[in-house]
């Protein structure tokens, strides 16, 4: 059996049975639930972001959403947002315990991080950036290609699986949150990554302290602390620096805007000018 300072028994045996999981791929999965409570909850709290992550249960219930839909948590549950799929943002307070196991891939790099909810609150038990994550990554990616929706599935279910053995393998060795500047200087270094990948599309402080796994204040004085400048100005960096690199290829205005996030050619001109 293999062991893991992270992980209890049961967990890693939930872990180690990839064929016992019950996977959420999108909202229109079976096995979908009616709650009109928790629905009028997530409306007041609506949530996505521009990374994608996978969520397996590993204990406790309740249910947890995937876009309109609702799903029971169990373990052995696994649910997979794609880049601006919407889930629940924060604990529900009428849900009961659970602890969540939560891979989010940015980049170049992917974190792990188990939470603990209840009361609707949610504490960090660990929190890691795992090595080597290209192969994981570079499966997503392709699972967002056209093709078979079955092949897309095969695919997400390998780059979970991938992840969880990266996890079990390396987990012990990897920077973890109890490393102190290493695993702040790693967690940093992966929210580069995420936004030199996205230019910033579709996120700011609050959804990347939350990608970091920090509150947006003591994210804010991290993030500045090891690279010498604030989120804006380093959205802002990558973003001049996609736009040379498009417009240098000929690109327009409109398409500069699109690949950006701007709302419109006008928005993005706004931002462009004074910044040339």
């Amino acid at each position: 059996m293999i062991e893991s300072r992270l992980l209890s028994a049961d967990e890693t045996a939930i872990l180690l049975h990839p064929e016992r999981w019950e996977p959420v791929f999108c909202a229109d999965c079976e096995g979908a639930i009616a709650d009109d409570r928790h629905m009028r909850w997530l409306e007041e709290k609506p949530h996505s972001h521009a990374h994608p992550e996978i969520l397996l249960i590993v204990s406790g219930g309740g249910y947890h959403a995937h876009g309109e839909a609702l799903y029971p948590c169990r373990p052995g549950r696994v649910f997979f947002f794609a880049p601006f799929d919407g889930h629940d943002a924060e604990p529900a307070p009428h849900l009961p315990p659970v602890r969540q196991l939560w891979f989010a891939l940015h980049g170049s790099r992917a974190t792990a991080r188990m939470i603990e909810v209840a009361d609707g609150r949610w504490r960090r038990d660990w929190a890691l950036v795992l090595p080597a994550s290209q192969d994981a990554i570079s499966q997503w990616l392709r699972s967002l290609e056209p093709g078979p929706e079955e092949l897309r599935r095969l695919r997400l279910m390998a780059v979970a699986q991938l992840l969880v053995a990266t996890l079990l393998e390396a987990g012990d060795a990897a920077a973890r949150e109890d490393d102190g500047r290493a695993f702040q200087q790693a967690v940093v270094a992966a929210i580069c990554d995420h936004i030199e990948e996205t230019t910033g599309r579709g996120d700011d402080l609050a959804s990347l302290a939350r990608l970091a796994g920090y509150s947006r204040y003591h994210f804010a004085r991290l993030f500045r602390s090891e690279t010498g400048m604030t989120v804006l100005e380093y959205i802002d960096a990558c973003r001049i620096r996609r736009t040379r690199e498009m417009m240098g290829a000929g690109r327009t205005y409109a398409e500069v805007a699109e690949e950006l996030g701007f709302s419109s050619p006008q928005s993005f001109s706004r931002w462009y000018q004074p910044r040339r």
